[in-house]
């Protein structure tokens, strides 16, 4: 049977505030108060070529900007000229991103001081993924396996997990910094210090999109790849997964970028019927999976503000606008 569909979210307005091609957003892109965004811009620059340790083959890394755009001023501030992701401290005072090393195959984590400019480098990962999460712990690889360290500089292995190729991993830590997802290749897994570990998926699509944790820290969002895309819920503490859109997807359909709602009852995520013409659109589905509705068109990915009344996106069209939707 279908999935309901029905409206979800109710649009109050759409601003596009700029258009760049060049532009990436990242899941953590709010500020605190709601004022300000982070975003990052792909620049012609590139780091070093590395050998991938299983193919062999040669790569090298785009170099990105780190920006921060202003809501009240309109204004865009470059914060760094090699910096990807951003994440901001809980109290607004510090952010976090990272720099890829000259090498191409490390990455480091930085704390800029957005009143003083000051930067200051943190661990390196020996991967080009490193995290840092709102309850202040990060997450990188060192020695082929996956370690936190606190915001007291104390660093604690989670279980014993090897990452085999750390050119092929990503992780993302929960809010509170009691787990972490980790995925390599197709295997998406979670772990909890001190070493308990469940495989949620082995069908995962490496690359394809990010994961979402759950404002509470309980559930993970993800996606699973084509032929059928699904909207996928993994709830850590009963170890159960569940299939939130029950429709089947188009067989050259994508989801992408799952996004939770703070208050934690809708999930949004970007649909994409390649080889279409079509942008990807906006879509949003109760955290129960009881119904499903679109929310805007031409959006390739949107992250909620931290009062859950606005999203940032970044348009699908070669328009490529940034901008944010207002919902009730």
């Amino acid at each position: 049977m279908p999935q309901a569909e029905g409206e979800i979210l109710n649009v109050r307005s759409r601003r596009v505030l700029f258009s760049d091609p060049r532009v990436h957003l990242t899941p953590g892109a709010w500020s605190p108060d709601g004022k300000a965004f982070l975003f990052n811009k792909l620049t012609d620059r590139r780091t070093r070529e590395g050998i991938d340790p299983k193919t062999k083959d040669r790569y090298s890394m785009g170099i990105y900007e780190l920006w921060e755009y202003s809501l009240d001023t309109g204004r865009q501030t470059k914060l760094s000229d090699n910096g990807f992701g951003g994440t901001w401290s809980p109290d607004g005072r510090q952010i976090h991103f990272l720099s890829y090393n000259s090498d191409g195959q490390s990455v480091v984590d930085r704390t800029l001081d957005p009143a003083t400019g000051t930067t200051t480098a943190g661990v390196t990962s020996e991967s080009t993924w490193l995290q840092q999460g709102p309850s202040g712990l990060t997450a990188f690889v060192r020695a082929g396996q996956l370690y936190a360290m606190g915001g007291d500089g104390r660093v604690s292995s989670w279980g014993g997990i090897t990452i085999d190729d750390p050119t092929q991993a990503r992780f993302w830590l929960a809010p509170d910094g009691s787990a972490i997802a980790f995925a390599t290749g197709k295997t998406l897994a979670v772990a909890l210090l001190p070493g308990v570990r469940a495989t949620v998926a082995e069908d995962y699509e490496f690359g394809q999109s990010y994961v979402s944790w759950s404002p509470d820290s309980r559930k993970l969002a993800y996606l699973s790849p084509r032929p059928q895309a699904q909207v996928r819920v993994f709830d850590r503490t009963a170890q159960v997964t569940t299939v939130l859109t029950t429709t089947p997807a188009a067989w050259n359909e994508d989801y992408l970028f799952p996004d939770w709602r703070p208050d934690g009852r809708i999930i949004t995520f970007s649909r994409q019927v390649r080889r279409s013409g079509v942008p990807a659109s906006l879509w949003a589905i109760r955290a129960d999976g009881s119904m499903i509705g679109k929310v805007a068109d031409d959006v390739i990915a949107a992250f909620w503000s931290p009062d859950g009344n606005r999203l940032v996106y970044r348009g699908a069209s070669a328009s490529a606008n940034v901008g944010v939707i207002d919902v009730t």
